[in-house]
C-alpha cells in the first residue's frame, strides 16, 4: 500500500511541539470544563487483559489462489460476478461524518460533482466530510485541532508523544462496542484479522479501527525489459549475483543506473535482509537487542558503500530522495526497492505507455552468501488507526457502522463502490473487472486511511501481474522475520525515535558517499545507545514482560 513519508526534519519538530500540546490535553487545558490531569492508564499488564474483537471470517468470494498461514495473500484473477451487498441498509441518519486523514489535497477536489463521492455518501447514508494534508503538514494539523479542542469524529491516529494519555483524555473506548463477539454486530470490522486490532490497544482498551495491511514485506523490484536488453538472469543466487547485475546494468554514458534509492533508508535495509539482520528489533527470553547494533547492518553499509563507490547508484540519490520512482519509470534506473502497491503504480505506468505489464517485475533476494532466500522482513498489520471521537453511545454506534461499511470485504458491492466507483462514470466492466475509464477514475486512496478490509491480490485486468504477486510472496514468506515490537508501547521512540533515526541515516549516508569511515558507525550505534536507544530497549523488555 501506498503511504507516506514523513520528513524525518519537520516529523521532530512536530514531536517537539507537540509533546507540550498533549500535555494540555490531558491536563485539561484542550478540555472545556477540565482542570485535573488524568492518571495514567496505560499499562502493559492492563492491555494485556483487553478482549479482542474476535475474527469472523468473511465467507464470500472464493480466491482463484489461496491465502496461507504464512502471511500469502488470498489472490483473486478477476472480479467475483454479480458481487453481493453485505448490507441490506445504508449505516448513516443523514447527517455529516467528519473525518481528517492522511490526503493529497487533489484528492478533495469537487466532493459534490465527483460520482464517486456521490455514491459513496449515497452508500453510508451521511455526508462524509473529508480534510487533512500530507507529510508534515498533516503533523501540525493534528496537534492545531488538539489545542483548539476542535476534532473531527474520525481522527486517523499515526503517532504522537504521550499517545495514550490524548486517547484516554479525548477519544473513546470501543472495547463495550467491539471486544470479543460484541463485533458481530459490524461483519465488515469482525472480518479484519487480529493482529491488525492488536495495534489498537492502549489505556486497557480498544482505541480505534484499523487501517489493516497484510504484513507483506518490500519487494526488490526490476525493469525486466532492462534485464532482457541486457541479457541478465534475475534469478539472483548470493550476493554476489546482485553486484554481477548491478555492474552490467550501469551505463553513465546511456543516463543508466542500477539503483536510484536514498541508501540508508533502502538499500542498507535490502542487504540487511539478506545478512538475516532482525526486523528492527530481536527478542530472546525476553531480551532485546536492536538490528542497529547487529554486526549485518554494518556489513550492509559496507556492501552498499562498494555499490556507491563503483558508481552503481544514481549519484543524486542522495542529494534528491523525490526522484526515485521518476528515474525507475524513465528507465534511468532498474531496480528499487518497493512496496505491493508501487509494484501496481509501476505497471500502470508502463501499461500507459503501451508497453507489457510483465516489464515490471520483482526477484527473490537471496541470502548474502548463498544457500536460500534472504530473511525478509515482514511489515507492520496495521499502518494506523481511526480513533473516535468522545461522544454519547448511540453517536458511537452510528460511526462505528459507517466505519463497518467502509471496511467491507473484497468481493461486495460496497467494496466496489469504495474502491473503483460508480459504472460507466469512473469504471466500465470487462470479464466482471473494473477498469478504469482514463480521465474519468477518482483516486481516493484515503479512505483506506481511515478503515481497510483484509488486503487481497488484485488487479483489473491483469491477472498473470497478480499470480506473479502470489508467486513471490508464496516464496519469501515462510522465512520472513516478524516484527518483534508491534503492538509494544515505548514513549521513548514516539519522543526520541525521530531524532534518532534522523541521526543514524545521516550517518549511513556520510559512509556510504566516502564523507566517513566506515569505522565511524561504531560511534554513531554508541551515540544512539547513550542518547535514548537503551532506554527504548528497556521499555520494549518491560512491555514484553508485562505481556508475556
Amino acid at each position: 500500500m501506498m503511504t507516506p513519508h514523513l520528513n524525518s526534519t519537520s516529523r521532530r519538530r512536530f514531536l517537539a511541539g507537540s509533546t507540550g500540546i498533549a500535555a494540555a490535553v490531558i491536563t485539561g487545558g484542550g478540555l472545556a470544563g477540565c482542570t485535573t490531569a488524568a492518571p495514567p492508564r496505560n499499562t502493559q499488564e492492563g492491555n494485556a487483559k483487553v478482549v479482542l474483537p474476535s475474527f469472523i471470517e468473511y465467507e464470500g468470494a472464493k480466491p482463484d489462489l489461496a491465502g496461507t498461514k504464512d502471511g500469502v495473500m488470498a489472490a483473486y484473477l478477476n472480479f467475483p460476478a454479480a458481487p453481493p451487498r453485505l448490507f441490506d441498509r445504508a449505516p448513516g441518519s443523514g447527517g455529516e461524518v467528519s473525518a481528517v486523514t492522511q490526503v493529497l489535497a487533489a484528492q478533495l477536489e469537487r466532493p459534490d460533482s465527483n460520482e464517486h463521492w456521490k455514491a459513496l455518501n449515497a452508500g453510508l447514508g451521511s455526508t462524509l466530510k473529508v480534510s487533512g494534508a500530507n507529510g508534515p503538514e498533516f503533523d501540525a494539523k493534528v496537534q492545531t485541532m488538539l489545542a483548539g479542542d476542535d476534532l473531527p469524529d474520525l481522527l486517523q491516529i499515526t503517532s504522537m508523544p504521550r499517545l495514550p494519555d490524548v486517547l484516554a483524555a479525548k477519544f473513546t473506548d470501543l472495547s463495550e462496542h467491539l471486544g470479543g463477539d460484541k463485533i458481530k454486530d459490524y461483519p465488515a470490522l469482525a472480518a479484519i484479522g487480529t493482529a491488525s486490532w492488536k495495534t489498537t490497544v492502549f489505556n486497557g482498551g480498544i482505541f480505534g479501527v484499523p487501517a489493516a495491511r497484510g504484513g507483506v514485506p518490500n519487494n526488490l523490484i526490476i525493469r525486466k525489459d532492462l534485464f532482457d536488453e541486457n541479457k541478465i538472469n534475475p534469478e539472483f543466487e548470493s550476493a554476489e549475483d546482485l553486484l554481477a547485475a548491478a555492474r552490467a546494468l550501469t551505463n553513465p554514458n546511456e543516463n543508466r543506473w542500477a539503483f536510484g534509492t536514498e541508501p540508508s533508508s533502502f538499500l542498507v535495509p535490502m542487504v540487511s535482509q539478506m545478512l538475516g539482520v532482525p526486523n528492527g528489533w530481536s527478542e530472546t527470553d525476553g531480551v532485546f537487542a536492536s538490528s542497529i547494533e547487529h554486526p549485518g547492518t554494518k556489513q550492509a553499509l559496507e556492501f552498499v558503500t562498494q555499490l556507491w563507490q563503483e558508481g552503481l547508484i544514481h549519484p543524486d540519490s542522495i542529494a534528491d530522495t523525490t526522484q526515485n520512482s521518476t528515474w525507475f519509470r524513465g528507465r534511468r534506473t532498474a531496480m528499487i526497492p518497493a512496496g505491493l502497491s508501487s509494484w501496481l503504480v509501476y505497471v500502470q505506468s508502463v501499461t500507459a505507455e503501451g508497453l507489457s505489464p510483465s516489464v515490471i517485475d520483482a526477484v527473490v533476494l537471496p541470502k548474502f552468501d548463498g544457500g536460500g532466500v534472504a530473511s525478509y522482513w515482514r511489515g507492520r498489520n496495521s499502518y494506523s488507526f481511526t480513533a473516535l471521537k468522545q461522544a454519547e453511545p448511540e453517536r458511537i454506534t452510528e460511526l462505528l457502522k459507517v466505519l463497518d461499511w467502509l471496511a467491507s470485504p473484497f468481493g461486495t458491492q460496497e467494496y466496489l463502490i469504495k474502491n473503483y466507483g460508480v459504472e460507466g462514470s469512473n469504471y466500465r466492466l470487462e470479464n466482471n473487472n473494473p477498469v478504469a475509464i482514463t480521465g474519468n477514475e477518482e483516486y481516493m486512496y484515503f479512505l483506506n486511511y481511515i478503515v481497510t478490509a483484509n488486503e487481497v491480490l488484485y488487479q483489473p485486468g491483469r491477472p498473470d501481474v497478480v499470480k506473479r504477486q502470489h508467486e513471490l510472496q508464496t516464496a519469501i514468506l515462510p522465512g520472513a522475520l516478524p516484527m518483534p515490537t508491534e503492538g509494544l508501547y515505548s514513549e521513548s521512540n514516539l519522543t526520541k525515535g525521530a531524532t534518532l533515526g534522523k541521526d543514524l541515516k545521516f550517518a549511513q549516508n556520510d559512509i556510504v558517499a566516502g564523507r566517513k569511515p566506515l569505522s565511524s558507525w561504531d560511534d554513531a550505534v554508541a551515540s544512539w545507545k547513550k542518547n535514548g536507544g537503551d532506554e527504548i530497549r528497556k521499555e520494549y523488555e518491560a512491555a514484553f514482560a508485562a505481556a508475556s
